[in-house]
């Protein structure tokens, strides 16, 4: 299954390569795979069972940044739900709201509006 995800990733990218004038599209693109291909091969390194220890206080971790959102929480996109760390803005509440659609096959999160976002940690 790995080298068949690589394979057609591959052939995406040599259709980049084949139709677009530009570089920067490409080799982005195969700088994305080789990244992914990194983190995939260190999560499948990390043992399950550092992750069912580590659940209970990831969720501790969620309720208290749900809780900071109301003393310091700030307002952007609509919602006052971000917590600013220095030069980044993070949507607290979306730390464990990713969900998968099975008709694309990525995951996603939804804003208030119920817009799809692809990302929750922005640079302001």
């Amino acid at each position: 299954m790995l080298i068949g995800s690589v394979a057609i990733a591959c052939i995406g990218i040599y259709n980049l390569v084949s139709a677009g004038r530009n570089s920067s599209v490409w080799s982005a693109q195969a700088v994305y795979l080789a990244v992914g291909i990194v983190v995939l091969i260190a999560v499948t390194l990390i043992d399950y069972r550092l992750v069912q220890r580590a659940a209970v206080p990831i969720y501790l971790l969620n309720i208290i940044l749900l809780l900071a959102l109301k003393v310091v929480g700030t307002k952007a996109k609509g919602a006052e739900s971000w917590l600013v760390l220095g030069p980044l803005r993070v949507a607290a509440g979306r730390v464990h709201e990713d969900r998968h659609d099975p008709h694309d096959g990525e995951s996603t999160s939804t804003t208030t509006s119920g817009r799809p976002c692809r990302a929750t940690v922005f640079c302001g």
